[in-house]
């Protein structure tokens, strides 16, 4: 992944397998481990991002 590339969400036409919403319900991991998460898709990514950058400037050039 580019870490300098913008991210866009739902601008890019997806070309893999189609999943029903339901295969992306977390509930049951809930119920199965109490684990629940507290941070969104988009936010993960973007912290992930911010994260990348920030370990560039001790990646030796």
């Amino acid at each position: 992944m580019n870490p300098k590339a913008t991210l866009l969400f739902g601008e890019a036409p997806f070309t893999g397998v189609m999943l029903p919403a339901a295969c992306y319900n977390t509930a049951s991991m809930k119920g199965d481990t109490g684990f629940v998460c507290e941070v969104s898709f988009e936010e993960g990514i973007r912290r992930m991002k911010q994260w990348m950058l920030e370990g560039e400037k001790d990646i030796p050039v």
